[in-house]
């Protein structure tokens, strides 16, 4: 049996001593390249654009843009 994607990366980014897969050389890999599409229709957003974006204006940025982006999401939900 195999193992799971995110596991899969969580073990390459520590056999790389890096944090996030961005800071990676071969970023985008192939790994999340396979990645891509599922996080497409699950969350309807790139996963290496949202990659970049962090990587460009820090995860914190990200973070905060994305709670504004969907805060209806999370009144509707809870």
């Amino acid at each position: 049996a195999g193992t799971l994607p995110e596991m899969q990366i969580k073990d390459c980014t520590a056999g790389k001593n890096i944090t996030y897969c961005y800071e990676c050389s071969d970023f985008p890999c192939k790994q999340i390249k396979s990645l891509e599409k599922s996080y497409n229709s699950r969350y309807r957003a790139s996963l290496i654009e949202n990659s970049r974006a962090a990587k460009e204006y820090g995860a914190e940025i990200l973070l905060e843009e994305h709670r504004e982006k969907y805060k209806w999401r999370y009144y509707f939900f809870t």
